[in-house]
């Protein structure tokens, strides 16, 4: 098992550099749609056709990864309905398919946490808790009615269609697309907690599927979100103020927005790390996050309440 996830975590990496967290990666020719049977098989044929796995189908990780290993990634993202078939009828299939249906058929983190905990109670219990003390609490209600259901995130990734309706992926601070977000970062954990502690070997497959799209997801956001309107005249208008004219700034709407989506990534970076197969992939959002950081840090004078002190601890924690 420990060899696998290595393979897999060296995988990720690769895919991670090759990418560059680069938005580029998702202005893909869109493909014909196959046909397929599930709910499942649409949302990862979506995902794939937006681009979020051309690095890891087009044969960039296979040095890292064994023949057989490659072959599953392969073969889950491309003929997923034949995987979920063959995994139907296996002994453990009924448990394997619940925590595939909460990752990728428009579960939440609550449906993830009941399904992995058929799977590894432990681990599920640890992904609950990271939610509950990171996510959930800080949403607020807007962002609870467009994402969240009874306080559980909602696992989202970059092709889902609900963007046309949400304006998700949007160059702005608004609710709705923080509520976004905070579907990929919970993609995100969840996936690396499957790679690295999903026991089965497809569920791994799984985990580095669902990994590699929150990952990429979230790089797009940050992207989008350091080069946006409103972060820039944030930034301008934190510029040669004093402590308390900073303070009274940092400490409204969009400062408050900003710090809310630190301290998500943050908590999706330190889980990750914690994730065997996470630790070096997630260093792709690092570089976007740290560059948001050091531009409100360039700007905000020592001495702001609280802002800057935990603007700092977050930037340690990376």
């Amino acid at each position: 098992m420990k060899k696998m996830n290595l393979k897999i975590a060296m995988a990720l990496s690769l895919l991670v550099i090759s990418v560059g967290c680069k938005t580029e990666v998702l202005d893909v020719h869109q493909e014909t749609e196959k046909s397929c049977n599930s709910e499942i098989a649409c949302n990862i044929q979506k995902m794939k056709n937006e681009g979020l796995f051309n690095d890891l189908l087009n044969g960039k990780s296979r040095s890292a990864i064994s023949s057989e290993e490659q072959e599953k990634i392969e073969l889950f993202i491309n003929n997923t309905d034949e995987v979920l078939a063959n995994l139907a009828v296996t002994e453990d299939g009924r448990k394997e398919l619940a925590v595939i249906e909460a990752l990728f058929g428009g579960g939440t983190t609550d449906d993830f946490v009941q399904a992995f905990s058929e799977i590894n109670p432990d681990k599920a219990a640890e992904f609950s808790n990271t939610i509950n003390e990171n996510f959930t609490q800080s949403n607020g209600t807007e962002t609870s009615r467009s994402i969240t259901r009874n306080n559980s995130i909602s696992f989202k990734y970059y092709s889902d269609i609900e963007k046309v309706e949400r304006g998700a992926y949007a160059a702005n601070f608004d609710w709705d697309t923080i509520a976004w977000y905070s579907g990929f970062c919970a993609a995100t954990v969840a996936g690396f907690y499957l790679a690295s502690y999903g026991f089965f070997p497809w569920l791994q497959i799984a985990g580095v599927v669902a990994a590699t799209a929150g990952t990429i997801s979230m790089c797009y956001q940050l992207g989008a979100w350091l080069t946006c309107q409103d972060f820039t005249s944030f930034i301008s208008a934190l510029f040669g103020k004093d402590s308390a004219s900073a303070t009274r700034i940092a400490n409204g709407e969009i400062g408050t927005k900003l710090l809310l989506i630190l301290t998500e990534t943050a908590a999706t970076v330190v889980a990750s790390y914690f994730a065997p197969a996470g630790a070096t992939v997630i260093n792709a959002v690092i570089e976007y996050t740290t560059l948001i950081i050091d531009k409100i840090l360039s700007v905000l004078p020592r001495g702001v309440s609280l802002i800057y002190d935990k603007i700092l601890l977050i930037k340690f924690s990376l």
